[in-house]
């Protein structure tokens, strides 16, 4: 489960640069947006990469729910961060 809401995370990482990329004419290049894009992504492997070893613990509905916390939050992050990339396009 929790490597599901990475991959979605992810997925809306690449659709928000896809959507940028398809209108690169209209919007200009912004570097703190860039380097915030890379940071997500590395944040969501990096978080990925270090639950592998909980993979054998036996695990209760607390452990779970606290597990899913930080996929959530870098879900809604990148979410947000593409929305507001694509609000401030230029005429």
């Amino acid at each position: 489960m929790i490597s599901v809401i990475l991959a979605l995370a992810i997925a809306q990482l690449y659709l928000g640069m896809a959507d940028l990329l398809q209108n690169r004419a209209r919007v200009r290049f912004f570097l703190p947006h860039t380097l915030w894009n890379i940071n997500l992504f590395l944040l969501a492997f990096i978080h990925w990469w270090s639950l592998w070893t909980f993979r054998e613990l036996s695990w209760n509905f607390a452990m779970f729910f606290y597990s899913l916390l930080g996929p959530s939050l870098i879900f809604f992050c990148g979410g947000h961060n593409q929305s507001q990339a694509t609000l401030k396009r230029t005429n």
